[in-house]
């Protein structure tokens, strides 16, 4: 026998020895009940859009299914007062009549047939508008000889504790989809950032340019100056043939539950495709359910 044909022999004696060692093991799985999600993010002189969806299983993905909830019942309640039954339409979800007014509570009550059903509530937080803003092009140059640009606001905090904002600086062009992209790093020292795993930022710490988040603790009821720094490269004005976009900023005052989710959605979004990364739940305030419901005043300047 040539050695080819021991070869193939040895390979076909092994499969067979491994095949009769196998051992099929059946795994009985709880049945999976499916939760009602909600979605909605809302901004003061609005009208809500809420988004009613439900969850899906692992094995429900290989089959495509569709998750939006068409035959729920979402009832609208102004400081726990019913006000209106939100009505469905195919573009926009859930909608209604009210328009969302700063300091009221508004929570919605959702139910829909062989689901368990679900609320959520939301104070709307008042308009806290960038009183002031200095851009300074080509402030300093980084640790690879790189110019950076700064950008100085003032915001008046409101004399409430515990307010919480997020900021966002989108480079020139759309806000979603920038000439230049969205994700860059920005740089701050300001003692009042609070990082996505808490931990000490210098001078070169790289900050999620659309996700850089306050809360009032050193600075309640003052105004507030914040300085930031980022890459002269992404800030500079974008022509397009016929006008010129610029790089924007925007202030979101949030709700402590909408602080929490985007942080945890951001923190998620970070550890996604990483094997040494702990797994992170996204936070909701849906109870019963999955989801956020929340209301967020944002105040945009443009950086010229």
């Amino acid at each position: 026998m040539n050695r080819l044909a021991h070869l193939i022999c040895t390979l076909l004696a092994a499969s067979i020895f491994f095949t009769s060692c196998e051992k099929s093991i059946d795994v009985n799985l709880p049945p999976y009940s499916r939760l009602l999600t909600v979605s909605s993010l809302a901004e003061p002189d609005q009208q809500f859009q809420v988004y009613v969806g439900h969850t899906a299983s692992i094995q429900d993905k290989r089959f495509s299914p569709t998750l939006l909830v068409t035959d729920a019942t979402v009832k609208l309640l102004v400081n726990d007062v019913f006000t209106e039954n939100l009505t469905f339409d195919s573009g926009i979800g859930y909608s209604g009549t009210t328009t969302i007014q700063a300091g009221q509570k508004y929570t919605v009550q959702v139910s829909a047939p062989s689901y368990t059903a679900v609320s959520a509530s939301a104070v709307a937080p008042a308009a806290v508008p960038i009183s002031s803003i200095v851009y300074t092009p080509q402030a300093r140059i980084d640790g690879s000889g790189n110019q950076q640009d700064a950008v100085t606001i003032r915001f008046a905090d409101p004399p409430t504790a515990k307010d919480y904002y997020i900021l966002k600086l989108f480079g020139p062009g759309d806000q979603n989809n920038g000439f230049y992209g969205n994700n860059f790093c920005i740089y701050s020292v300001d003692a009042s950032i609070e990082t996505l795993s808490s931990e000490i930022i210098d001078a070169n710490t790289c900050l999620d340019n659309t996700g850089i988040f306050l809360r009032d603790e050193l600075f309640n009821g003052k105004e507030k100056e914040l300085k930031i720094y980022a890459s002269s490269f992404n800030m500079q004005p974008f022509f397009n043939g016929i006008d010129s976009s610029y790089a924007t900023i925007q202030l979101l005052h949030v709700t402590e539950d909408y602080f929490k989710h985007y942080k945890s959605y951001k923190l998620a979004a970070d550890a996604n495709g990483n094997p040494f990364a702990e797994p992170v739940n996204v936070y909701g305030n849906v109870q019963n359910g999955v989801g956020m419901f929340s209301i967020v005043s944002t105040s945009t300047v443009t950086i010229k």
